[in-house]
């Protein structure tokens, strides 16, 4: 059950790997995929399912849920819009969401969907305080934080660009120092994710 405003199911031709690859990150830069579903085994940086566990009913519970995080996700962005008066709250959320899903496929350590939309929360805040010029809280030892897993905050600081550019701000090390924490109390094995079904 989903809302047809929503969302939209999109038949996809499975060409080379190449151009399925292009062709899906061409879609995910205007929409969110909830999920793949096929007959094949893809490698892809998204939830995938094979169509037998569609038909036989045993991935419809984990399909329902995702698509009702994605409900949440659309309705955050209106709470968000009204609440704090972010700036095209839909578009922060949108790009915030690419940023964390970049940071997932490049280190192949994922979070809990439940986790995510509170970073999601926490980013969106951060966003509306910096465009607003409010402070932002400091992160104790941030130098030892930077320097404990130099490689993880180049990476983070790199993927940030995108969100820098979007909502025009610059993101202090403290917020990226945040991130890395949350990340590092938080992340699981790709292999363990429940939502991931082979």
């Amino acid at each position: 059950v989903y809302d047809k405003e929503m969302l939209e199911i999109v038949p996809i031709s499975l060409l080379n790997k190449d151009e399925l690859q292009k062709m899906l990150n061409d879609i995910s830069k205007e929409r969110s995929i909830v999920c793949i579903v096929s007959n094949f085994d893809i490698n892809v940086p998204f939830n995938t399912f094979h169509l037998q566990d569609v038909l036989n009913m045993k991935a419809t519970k984990t399909i329902q849920e995702l698509i009702t995080y994605e409900e949440t996700y659309l309705k955050m962005a209106e709470t968000l819009q009204d609440t704090i008066s972010l700036k095209d709250a839909k578009k922060v959320i949108s790009v915030i969401r690419r940023s964390l899903n970049d940071i997932q496929v490049q280190t192949d350590k994922f979070f809990k969907n439940e986790d995510l939309m509170g970073i999601v929360i926490h980013m969106s805040c951060m966003i509306d305080r910096i465009q607003n010029s409010q402070p932002l809280i400091p992160f104790k030892d941030k130098e030892d934080k930077i320097n404990s897993d130099y490689m993880l905050y180049l990476k983070i600081k790199k993927i940030m660009q995108q969100i820098e550019d979007a909502c025009d701000i610059i993101i202090p090390d403290d917020e990226i120092c945040y991130l890395m924490e949350f990340y590092s109390r938080n992340d699981i094995s790709r292999l363990d994710e429940e939502f991931y079904i082979k």
